[in-house]
């Protein structure tokens, strides 16, 4: 997106009409996301389909505003006959600017842009609340889970294990289902309200390594884990295989909501 303003009017190209506005859950999940979106997403019914549409959904090629006329810029005059001079006048004005500026968007087929390199690939450790996360209440270990956790520990991550279980019970089951992996460190007998506690385990983790909170990932499965992330400055990635599901997460604060297998993939290579 590209935009020119002056006091009279707002002019703005799309040059991807068919992309979305922004990114999409989980991965860009810290692009938009908060309970605002969650509610409006899941809620959607419930709004009349301009709003919605006009918040989440595909914008036009061409966008123009009167603003003095229309301040709030709600309706798109880029296309009004009346509007058709005072719409050249701003493309060229808009262009002339990226040009100037060595906007490499002036090619509208230059995708240099979307071929940067993303950095940020920035975990140094990930805390993985185990009860729910990792096995569920029934004792079913999540597979998909426990592979993924020993390839990021293959590629260096730090990876701590937190639970309200016994640390005999947390071993057993660390043992079977992720063995190879060296803990640095495992927190057992953890209680599984107490966000106050949970948030100075995560403290502790971030001061121990040395790092900032936002190369530090936690994933769980309940609310008292996003709050306590929230507090730690930690990223709380939230699953919904646990205790919430993707409502219930979303609105909780979760930065990024994981619901399968692809999901955990993509965010852990994400980040």
């Amino acid at each position: 997106m590209r935009a020119v303003v002056t006091k009279d009017y707002h002019y703005i190209e799309n040059l991807h009409p068919e992309r979305l506005p922004a990114g999409v859950d989980p991965v860009f999940g810290d692009t938009g996301n908060g309970p605002a979106k969650a509610y409006m997403s899941f809620h959607r019914d419930e709004y009349p389909k301009e709003i919605f549409e006009r918040a989440f959904g595909l914008r036009p090629a061409r966008e123009l505003y009167d603003v003095k006329n229309d301040p709030d810029r709600i309706v798109n005059v880029a296309e009004s006959p009346d509007y058709q001079a005072i719409g050249k006048r701003m493309a060229r004005k808009l262009h002339r600017w990226m040009r100037r500026t060595g906007d490499p968007r002036a090619d509208p087929n230059d995708m240099s842009f979307d071929e940067y390199p993303y950095v940020r690939k920035a975990m140094k450790a990930l805390v993985l609340d185990m009860d729910g996360t990792l096995v569920d209440a029934d004792g079913k270990v999540f597979l998909w889970v426990s592979e993924k956790v020993k390839e990021l520990y293959s590629r260096g991550i730090k990876i701590f294990l937190v639970s309200s279980e016994s640390e005999v019970k947390v071993n057993e089951t660390a043992k079977k289902n992720l063995g190879g992996v060296e803990f640095a460190k495992v927190y057992s007998g953890v209680c599984r309200s107490d966000v106050e506690a949970y948030s100075s385990i995560l403290s502790e983790i971030v001061k121990s390594l040395g790092v900032t909170g936002r190369e530090v990932t936690h994933l769980g499965d309940d609310e008292r884990g996003v709050l306590a992330c929230k507090k730690a400055g930690v990223i709380p990635a939230g699953v919904t295989w646990g205790e919430l599901d993707a409502q219930q997460m979303l609105i909780a604060g979760a930065s990024y909501v994981l619901s399968d297998e692809e999901d955990l993939a993509l965010c852990m290579d994400f980040l």
